[in-house]
């Protein structure tokens, strides 16, 4: 049956424990002695059950211990289009970039200076060919 309009939706969270990038032996990780979460929020359509429209944004942030709030340090996007040809051969184009972030409200504990200081661009043009290329 085929579905003209489909949404699709999911949150997720949970503690960072280990967070390292390195390029060209430059390393960048999280700090250490900071308690790490993550929060993702991911979204969907799918039309005539042959075009899926996606994205999602996912926030690293530390929980500042002397308040209930928490300091986000990098946002990570990404954005996608597939055109599904058959059920095993599908095009699309996803973009994701990742961004440092700092905190709009400051608190005198929360540490400003670009302590997690990483960038990211990506986009990729594809063919995907598989037993089942609506699986992501």
């Amino acid at each position: 049956m085929l579905s003209f309009l489909v949404l699709s939706w999911a949150l997720s969270f949970g503690y960072v424990p280990n967070q390292v990038d390195s390029i060209q032996g430059s390393m960048i990780m999280a700090n250490q002695n900071r308690f790490a979460t993550f929060v993702t929020v991911e979204g969907g359509v799918t039309a005539w059950d042959r075009i899926h429209i996606y994205g999602s944004v996912e926030t690293y942030q530390y929980l500042v211990s002397d308040s209930i709030s928490f300091a986000p340090y990098r946002a990570d996007y990404i954005a996608g289009a597939d055109v599904y040809i058959t059920d095993w051969l599908s095009a699309g184009i996803v973009h994701e970039c990742d961004h440092p972030v700092m905190s709009v409200v400051k608190m005198p504990s929360i540490k400003y200076e670009s302590e997690y200081n990483y960038l990211k661009t990506e986009t990729k043009i594809f063919i995907k060919i598989g037993s089942n290329v609506r699986e992501h």
